[in-house]
């Protein structure tokens, strides 16, 4: 539960590279299934405002398409053409949309 919480904790500035993300990502959504089955959104916003927090402190350039590529393999593009980057920015549009 403290690992938990230390993820959802987590700032732009405490995402050092894109193993860490990956294994906080994993880590936090199996937990959070396991622990609180009646939140099933939450594993997928939580991950939803990492990718976006990845996207802020690597860029929209280059380096960070490649830094959300290596860390979010399993995230496809939303429209043909559009890179991760503009993903995890749609994301963070659809976080804040749920939570208002």
């Amino acid at each position: 539960m403290n690992r938990i919480c230390a993820a959802r904790a987590l700032t732009p500035r405490d995402l050092p590279d894109t193993t860490t993300i990956r294994a906080v990502l994993l880590d936090t959504a199996d937990q959070l299934a396991a622990t609180e089955p009646d939140a099933r959104i939450t594993p997928a916003i939580r991950i939803a405002e990492l990718q976006a927090a990845a996207h802020n402190r690597y860029g929209a350039g280059p380096t960070g398409t490649r830094a959300l590529a290596a860390a979010y393999p399993a995230a496809p593009p939303v429209h043909p053409g559009e890179t991760r980057g503009h993903y995890a920015g749609r994301l963070r549009t659809s976080v804040q949309d749920v939570r208002s």
